[in-house]
Formats: C-alpha cells, sequence, structure tokens
C-alpha cells in the first residue's frame, strides 16, 4: 500500500478505488517522499553505492563516469556494474535467462563502444513508424536490450522492462537528454485507469501486460504505453509553465508508487 498519507494526495475513485491524480501538488509529495526513502537508506554522497534494491545515488553514477573518463574504471566494468545494478534495484529478474546479466552487458558493449557512444544512442527517439504502426525502432539500443535471451528453464525471456529501465538510468546519468518511461508491470495494470479518467477512452485492464506474448507484440504495446502516458501529460500540463509540468518520470513515480 501506499505510505503517503492519503490525506495529502488529491485522489480520484474507479472501480470503487482511490487512484492518485496526475498534479503538480501530488508529484512534489511522492518526489519527497522517494528523496526521503534515499536518504533514509543514506543514498546521498558518492559513497552511496548499489546495494539490494537501492541503485546508488547520483553522486555515486557521476563519480563512476568520471573514473572511466580518466582511466580509473574500465567502460566495460561500468557497464557490467550497471546492468546489475539496474537488473537488481528493479527486480527484472535478468539471471533467469542464461547468463542474463554478462549477456545484457555484452549487448551494450557491442552496440555502444564508448561512453560518448552510449549518451550518443540514448539521445535518440525509440520509436519509429512500422507500416503506420508506431513501434520501437530495431536499430534503438532499448529495442537492442529487449531482443529475447534463452531462459534457463527453456524457451525464450523478453526483455522490455529492463530495457527501458536501463535506458531511463542510464540516460538520467549520462543526461543524454532523452527521458524514457518505464515499462513496469505496477503502472500497466493500473494505466487504463488513468487513460479513462483522463482520455476518455476505454482499454482493458490487461491491455498493457504483455506475458507470454511475442516479442514483436511486446514492443509495440510498449510504443502504444509510452503514447498514452504522454497523452495524458499532454492533457495535465496544457497551459502549465514549465515548472509546473508533469515528466514522464514524475508521472511513473505517482503512478507506481501509490498502487505498489
Amino acid at each position: 500500500m501506499c505510505a503517503v498519507p492519503k490525506c495529502k494526495l488529491s485522489n480520484f475513485k474507479a472501480g470503487g478505488n482511490d487512484y492518485a491524480a496526475i498534479t503538480r501538488d501530488n508529484a512534489d509529495i511522492i518526489e519527497c517522499v522517494l528523496s526521503y526513502d534515499k536518504m533514509y537508506r543514506k543514498g546521498i554522497g558518492v559513497t552511496a553505492v548499489p546495494k539490494g534494491r537501492f541503485i546508488g545515488s547520483d553522486a555515486y553514477w557521476q563519480e563512476k563516469i568520471a573514473e572511466v573518463k580518466n582511466g580509473a574504471c574500465t567502460y566495460k566494468d561500468f557497464i557490467k556494474h550497471l546492468v546489475e545494478s539496474v537488473d537488481r534495484a528493479n527486480d527484472t529478474h535478468l539471471n533467469t535467462a542464461i547468463n542474463g546479466r554478462k549477456e545484457m552487458a555484452k549487448r551494450v558493449i557491442a552496440n555502444c563502444k564508448t561512453l560518448s557512444d552510449l549518451k550518443k544512442a540514448l539521445s535518440k527517439n525509440p520509436f519509429y513508424m512500422n507500416s503506420g504502426v508506431k513501434d520501437v525502432d530495431p536499430n534503438h539500443i532499448l529495442h537492442k536490450l529487449a531482443e529475447p535471451l534463452p531462459a534457463k528453464k527453456g524457451g525464450i525471456r523478453c526483455n522490455v522492462s529492463f530495457a527501458s529501465k536501463f535506458c531511463q538510468f542510464a540516460s538520467k546519468i549520462l543526461n543524454a537528454g532523452y527521458e524514457y518511461s518505464k515499462y513496469d508491470n505496477i503502472v500497466s495494470k493500473a494505466l487504463p485507469v488513468y487513460i479513462d479518467k483522463y482520455l476518455h477512452i476505454k482499454i482493458s485492464d490487461r491491455f498493457f501486460l504483455t506475458g507470454g506474448k511475442p516479442f514483436s507484440e511486446k514492443t509495440w504495446k510498449y510504443a502504444e504505453y509510452c503514447d498514452y502516458i504522454d497523452e495524458i501529460r499532454k492533457k495535465v500540463n496544457t497551459g502549465k509553465s514549465q515548472s509546473q509540468q508533469i515528466s514522464r518520470e514524475e508521472f511513473d513515480h505517482i503512478v507506481w508508487y501509490t498502487n505498489k
């Protein structure tokens, strides 16, 4: 349940349940709570290393980036560490695939051989039009990371959730300039309620859940997921100053934190 006192949030009702509204005040409350959580877990300062579900402080990662640039840390080791940290922090379970983390780090390095290459790749819009339908560009780093890996228990494991979260975090710490929406099961389940509330469009409550679906369906549903989030943001941001607008990350935090 949400750790934020509901009396402090603007809510709306849907299906007999309360949902946090997409407002500036709500975003500020949630960001404050998340910041407090980080401080409570000692998530500040260069020494705030990744541990368990804590991905590490921004200051920590800026220090690591500086170490790569000055030669104190190799780019390969940095990427291996970043992949593992994103996977642990977000419970994306890469290691249910055969050598999941190792293979994912290899993909990053194969497609982006330097920090500069990675930053450039992350700065690009990940979507393109495929026969009139928006989808993830197969040449984009997000698509390369999302492609299936062989699973330990047989079959394959697709990685849209990890890929979107890696791109979101890596873009942020590298200042790549493109903000990615994280694909997340909690947000996916709640998003149809928000689409109904703000866009007056009814969508199945399982529309964005992609378990057991072909990889091609997962990628275009992620594109749809991002489009709907942006349409909601466009509606709530209309007429607002830049400082009052809701970012993709803030949208994600409101929906994820109050529905987890």
